[in-house]
């Protein structure tokens, strides 16, 4: 769960009807989209989500304009051979914006990897 830099919207995921949903706390209003998302991320000014979860072939990561949630796209595709466990469990963007760094708990051989995702 995140907040907007403004404070103005609310954005989680719902484990129970599995979607990704945008509360403005102005308007009292709600977009919601149907999302795998575990974890979340926003860019420091508040403009594009991403999101990390199950994909079709493993789990990914996704992004879009948080205004146009329907514009996502893949932008990673989380290789089994990546030593971050069994899943990605952290992700923040850097101070700039411009990328995104994932992580995980370690893997089993206690050597643990991030990955830096250009985002722009």
């Amino acid at each position: 769960m995140i907040f907007t830099p403004d404070g103005q919207s609310l954005i989680y995921y719902h484990t129970a009807d599995k979607q990704l949903h945008i509360w403005d706390i102005t308007t009292q209003s709600e977009t919601v989209m149907d999302a795998s998302a575990i974890i979340l991320a926003l860019s420091p000014d508040g403009s594009t989500l991403v999101w990390g979860g199950a994909g079709d072939d493993g789990e990914v990561i996704w992004t879009a304009p948080l205004d146009a949630l329907d514009r996502a796209q893949v932008i990673y595709s989380v290789p089994d051979t990546l030593k971050i466990a069994s899943r990605v469990t952290w992700m923040d963007f850097t101070p700039d914006g411009s990328q995104v760094v994932i992580g995980g708990f370690f893997a089993s051989d206690h050597e643990n990897q991030i990955v830096v995702l250009d985002v722009e």
